[in-house]
């Protein structure tokens, strides 16, 4: 643990294939991780690395539907809220959050 907050952006399968399908440079930035084609790959990827995101996540932020400033906001809001939780002795973390 480095001490410094982990912000996990979640977004359901549905909603991460759509920004894939959106944007022009996926096939060149994003390679199939399993042969299949990345699309097909994102149910598998986010079943295998939940339990990991769940673990080193301190706030969990459903991004599905959300503009880049209303999360930049969340994240702004809750990082506020972490470091205060964080100065004060015997305060636990935030937790993961949706």
């Amino acid at each position: 643990d480095s001490g410094l907050p982990v912000v996990w952006l979640a977004a359901p399968a549905d909603e991460i294939r759509r920004r894939l399908i959106a944007d022009p440079t996926t096939a060149s930035r994003r390679p199939a991780l399993e042969g299949k084609d990345v699309y097909s790959e994102v149910d598998q990827a986010l079943i295998d690395r939940e339990r990991y995101y769940t673990e080193v996540a301190h706030f969990r932020l459903n991004t599905d539907g959300l503009s880049v400033s209303v999360i930049v906001g969340e994240i702004i809001d809750w990082l506020a809220a972490w470091k205060d939780s964080e100065s004060r002795p015997g305060d636990a973390s935030a937790g993961v959050d949706s």
